[in-house]
């Protein structure tokens, strides 16, 4: 439980801290006081909360009712019961309308006394989030899209979490899973295409999110005050990514509490509807753009003992921490996709190796090529590279950082990544049968200056550079946060 007597937001922190800083004779002080009294007072004396501890807010055009039934389904099967539902209902036709109305009347009476359809008519992708946030009686809010799927948990593990860090974002764990509609009679019924992946099963962390969104919006649950109280409002210019713009300017202020729970399922459709599929490469890179604008416009709060993280040497990053994000993909003579990858394994008894992909198929035919992907995201650099790969009758070869091609620079000895996505690419000399693969590598998620100029000097007349300039100028704020 929050032993403060205050509730423990990122501005809530500052304040606090100012307040035991400066001098009582400042002026400073004088308003770090005056704010922490006030606090103080809402917190000893909270008033009365009215309305549920959750609102969940649902966007849906209608088009895919068989996934808002499954939807609704999952939030009728949760373990607390203390949450509304607003359903979004974004330029419905008569029919659509009808369709969702019969939806929500299907329900068993408690669910529908919770739940309420609201037409929203115009506007982008976001606009029906900021109506849905205006009618919103919650203390937190959540948005849950009319595809998603969470677990019987989902609303209590964040009523747990609030219990200890009320007033912060709460945030919890999320799989991620291949999904595909199948044709015939019902072409919108989804099915699995692929085991879950537990890649956003990980902390928030501040200063990784400045570059890219690793929280699905699903797994976060948002203090309503900030929205009610403050005015943050999503922008409704923004047709993609209004979600990580939302969640960083109100993490500025409140900051983000994690839990370890495995609330819900993040489905990535392979052939159906979605924004990916939507919105064009040139709009998210607009979008993308904006966003870290904005970033570099703003000053920010970095919540107590989050910068540890980001200063950790080289030798002390944990391996099993950044387990989630590392695949390795082969190509048995058809190419790569996500349903011929290898989970890594830790229990290696070699200390020159740090992981271990051994196939579980028997099946797999002879392997011409392999991909490993390090991370998620950059930027980062990989050293001491070193893959083994084990035969079927234990004969094994080895291979260097010369033998591989990569999506990132070769700087001396150094794999240097600035993209998103690094990958590491051996192709084998002949196709093998392969029992096992061997991995050993040292991996830093920060740049040294003198690699990050070469990085860009070489790309400097690439491809007109317009990534790298803007990845020059978020580099150079990344850097300026930490030195502060």
């Amino acid at each position: 439980m929050n032993d403060k007597n205050y509730n423990p937001s990122s501005i809530n922190e500052y304040f606090a801290w100012l307040e035991r800083t400066v001098s009582p004779d400042t002026a400073l002080y004088q308003s770090a006081h005056a704010y922490m009294e006030q606090t103080r007072k809402s917190f000893a004396n909270p008033e009365k909360h009215d309305g549920p501890f959750l609102t969940v807010i649902t966007r849906t055009q209608g088009k895919r009712p068989e996934m808002l039934e499954e939807m609704l389904l999952c939030l009728t099967g949760q373990s607390n019961t203390d949450f509304e539902l607003l359903i979004m209902g974004h330029n419905l036709t008569d029919e659509q309308n009808a369709s969702v109305s019969t939806l929500i009347e299907q329900l068993p009476e408690w669910m529908r006394q919770k739940t309420r359809l609201i037409p929203v008519n115009g506007g982008t992708r976001t606009t029906p989030l900021n109506r849905g946030f205006e009618q919103a009686r919650g203390r937190y809010i959540a948005v849950l899209d009319d595809d998603d799927l969470v677990f019987d948990h989902w609303v209590e593990a964040f009523f747990e979490l609030s219990k200890k860090r009320n007033g912060t974002i709460l945030h919890t764990y999320s799989v991620l899973q291949d999904w595909e509609t199948v044709g015939g009679d019902h072409p919108n019924t989804p099915r699995a295409a692929g085991a879950p992946d537990n890649i956003y099963c990980r902390k928030f962390k501040m200063y990784e999110q400045l570059t890219w969104n690793s929280c699905p919006f699903c797994t976060l649950a948002f203090p309503s005050y900030v929205f009610h109280e403050y005015g943050i409002r999503f922008d409704e210019e923004l047709t993609t990514t209004e979600d990580w713009d939302f969640l960083m300017r109100c993490a500025f202020l409140t900051g983000v509490s994690n839990s370890q729970e495995i609330t819900f399922l993040y489905r990535k459709w392979l052939n159906a509807e979605n924004s990916a599929s939507l919105h064009q490469k040139k709009e998210w890179e607009k979008n993308y753009k904006k966003i870290v604008a904005r970033f570099m416009e703003t000053p920010i709060l970095l919540p107590p003992k989050s910068i540890k993280s980001a200063l950790k040497p080289e030798e002390d990053v944990d391996v099993e921490e950044i387990l989630c994000w590392q695949e390795l993909f082969y190509d048995d003579g058809y190419g790569y996709d996500q349903a011929k990858k290898f989970r890594p394994e830790f229990e290696i008894g070699d200390k020159q190796f740090k992981l271990c992909f051994t196939p579980t198929k028997e099946d797999i035919g002879p392997i011409s090529s392999i991909r490993f992907d390090p991370h998620q995201y950059g930027p980062l650099t990989v050293t001491d590279l070193l893959i083994r790969i084990v035969g079927e009758n234990d004969a094994s070869v080895d291979y260097t950082a010369n033998n591989v091609k990569i999506n990132g620079e070769m700087i001396e000895d150094r794999l240097v990544f600035l993209k998103n996505d690094p990958q590491i690419h051996l192709n084998l000399p002949e196709p093998m049968k392969i029992s096992r693969i061997l991995i050993g590598f040292t991996l830093q998620q920060k740049l040294s200056d003198e690699d990050i100029e070469i990085f860009l000097k070489r790309h400097k007349h690439k491809d007109g550079s317009i990534f790298y300039r803007g990845a020059r100028k978020l580099y150079r704020m990344i850097k300026k946060i930490f030195k502060k």
